[in-house]
Formats: structure tokens, sequence, C-alpha cells
């Protein structure tokens, strides 16, 4: 029998020390750089002695807390801090399929079709060629991501060159991506005549 409250828990680790490690693991992909990362913390730092005392720096740390991530329901992926949240359903999208159809919003908004691609494939969808140059370093068979980042085109490609229905698709990206959508439209209304930059 396990001796945490919950068989996915696998550290006894405080959960605002938990959320300080998933930020380190998340920026650092190697043990090395987590550890200097955890030496570095000025979040970790401030913190308590009692705290601190549940720091260790082993790879066993970092394992635990990476299968708790791999492991925790979709409940305490949304306890977490937005770029946390967005990290984790990233690399887990069934969490965005369990998501969409429990019918909660991470973002605002109505559904798009970036969820609905997930729900019915349970994979994030292809960048669609008709947006291909509005993103940043666009490659062939790229997906949509958190790390999506789009241009800003001229009005005049904006009104003449995309047909409605691939600028409302262009703005539920936008949504997705957490972006205000209406500062996008007029960034577009106030850029300068010509292709996207």
């Amino acid at each position: 029998m396990s001796r945490f409250k919950q068989p996915w828990v696998k550290t006894a680790i405080p959960k605002a020390l938990k959320i300080e490690l998933y930020r380190i693991m998340k920026d650092n992909t190697t043990q090395p750089t987590r550890e200097i990362a955890v030496a570095k913390s000025e979040a970790i730092a401030a913190m308590s002695q009692e705290l601190k005392k549940y720091l260790a720096y082993s790879r066993d740390t970092f394992k635990r807390l990476k299968s708790e991530m791999e492991e925790m329901p979709l409940s305490e992926v949304l306890s977490l801090p937005k770029e946390l949240q967005d990290w984790i359903l990233e690399l887990r999208p069934v969490l965005r399929v369990e998501l969409a159809k429990q019918g909660l919003k991470q973002h605002e908004g109505t559904p798009n079709w970036i969820d609905d691609h997930v729900v019915k494939y349970n994979e994030l969808p292809l960048i669609p060629d008709c947006l291909s140059k509005l993103v940043v370093e666009y490659l062939p068979g790229a997906r949509v991501s958190k790390g999506t980042k789009l241009t800003i085109p001229s009005a005049q490609y904006w009104n003449h060159e995309l047909l409605p229905s691939q600028r409302e698709q262009t703005l539920q990206l936008v949504d997705w991506l957490g972006l205000n959508r209406d500062d996008y439209v007029e960034m577009i209304k106030r850029h300068t005549p010509g292709r996207p930059s």
C-alpha cells in the first residue's frame, strides 16, 4: 500500500516546492542543468528551511516528479500555474481531450478547430497550408503547439488573400495560443501594406 494519499503521488515534496521544481524541469531538460537551476533559483532560496528540507539533488527526485506529472489527473493539472498547465497539456494531449470532453475551457472563447482535432484524433493538428505564411519559421508537416508564433500580416493580405473561414481559423489559433484576438486584428489594421512580415 502506498504511503501517499493519491496513487499518482510519488514524493512527499510540498506543492509550493513542486511547482518551482516543475518550472525548472520545464526549462531544463538535463540533470546537470536542473541542479544548476535549483541552486540559482531565487524562488527556492526564498523558501523556508522547512520546505527546503524536502529538496534533494538526485536523479531520483526528478524521475519521481516526472512520473507524478505523467500520471497526475486533469483536476491537479488545472490547479497548477498557467504556464505549467500549458506545458503538461502539450506533453499529454490525452488530457486536452479529457478537458474538451468535460466541457471545461482552459482558454476563453468557444471550441475551435484545434481542440476539435485533438478530441477527434487524440493529437494536435498540422498547421494548415493556408496559415503557413502566418507562422514564424513554418516547416511543412509542423503541428500546432503552444510555441507556435504568428506574424502580423498586412491588412491587404488579411482582407484579400485569406478567405473569411481562413481568417476565423487564424483568430481561433490566436485565441488558443492565449493571445488577444482584438489586439491581433488591430495590429493587422496598422501593419504596412504587403505580404506577411
